[in-house]
């Protein structure tokens, strides 16, 4: 995490955001996306979605959704129905 400076530059960033998180992450450890999440700015959308296993492992179907959901309503969110798309 230190060799990129995650934590200083994400303060700049602006796009919804989806931290998926688990304690059994081996390849990140959980404590680094918290932090990541807590310096996101509150004025962009962002959420925490814990799941259970390593980094690479597949998700149940309750975490699916949930990705699904938030991804749907960032969008809504990007392009209301009465916006009209250039």
């Amino acid at each position: 995490m230190d060799d990129v400076n995650t934590l200083t530059n994400i303060a700049k960033c602006t796009m919804p955001v989806l931290f998926i998180v688990s304690k059994d992450d081996k390849l990140v450890p959980h404590t680094n996306s918290l932090k990541l999440f807590e310096k996101y700015p509150e004025s962009a959308r962002k959420s925490i979605l814990f799941v259970k296993g390593n980094h690479n492992e597949c998700r149940d179907w309750e975490n699916i959704l949930a990705i699904i959901d938030f991804l749907v309503n960032s969008i809504k969110t990007a392009f209301p129905a009465e916006a009209s798309i250039p």
